[in-house]
């Protein structure tokens, strides 16, 4: 989409923001929410998501089947992602480790029960490491090691069903309400870029899927 018609979004001056889930607004926004709360430079983001059921576990599938079919397709056109991902990003991500172990019963072509659903809950908790001051140029590099760390959590309840149609719904009156605020001139952007600006965290708060710091705190490493 960015490849193809980010140029041409600009042109016309409109807005083409395609991950406004669950799976994509507490990561994304996640990591913007923490760049404006660190003080100073954030060098690096690890992000642990987590999802859990509440309570006493109840009988049946958590996720609709046609979760599961929408993954399928995406996993036939990776080759494909692949491909663009080198256009989009030159520099290869290392590998993931370790390798995650497969396991089934969570999808089912029955609807999961409103029981169910309202059971779960996601979290998102992004911790960053950078440096406490700020450097005058921003292209010079750094001679010290990070000095400053701050962790933030994302969590919201029924993440497929719920916190996705706030994501959504939220991200959609906040384009239309406060396009000022955007990156001028429209294009194909993610949501924390596009939203970084925006009072789309606070609304958010609002709305249950909240956004708070855990800690922060100075980092000491021994003297060599």
């Amino acid at each position: 989409m960015q490849l193809k018609y980010h140029s041409a979004a600009q042109e016309k001056g409109i807005y083409i923001i395609g991950a406004c889930g669950v799976d994509c607004i507490p990561t994304d926004l996640g990591v913007a929410f923490l760049q404006q709360k660190f003080t100073g430079t954030l060098n690096s983001v690890d992000i642990y998501l987590e999802l859990w059921e509440e309570g006493e576990k109840t009988p049946g599938p958590a996720i609709n089947y046609g979760t599961w079919e929408s993954a399928v397709y995406i996993l036939a056109h990776v080759k494909e992602l692949k491909t663009l991902r080198r256009q989009l990003f030159t520099t290869p991500l290392p590998n993931f480790k370790p390798k995650l172990e497969a396991n089934g019963g969570l999808f089912s072509h029955e609807h999961p029960s409103e029981e169910k659903i309202e059971a779960f809950w996601f979290s998102a908790t992004l911790y960053g490491e950078g440096w406490k001051e700020s450097l005058l140029d921003a292209n010079d590099p750094y001679v010290i090691p990070v000095d400053r760390a701050l962790c933030a959590k994302v969590k919201g309840r029924n993440p497929a069903y719920g916190s996705t149609c706030v994501c959504l719904v939220l991200s959609a009156i906040t384009l239309i309400t406060e396009s000022d605020k955007m990156p001028p001139g429209g294009g194909v952007y993610p949501p924390g870029f596009a939203f970084a600006k925006t009072s789309l965290v606070e609304q958010l708060n609002e709305n249950g899927v909240t956004f708070e710091i855990v800690f922060e705190k100075d980092l000491h490493f021994p003297k060599h």
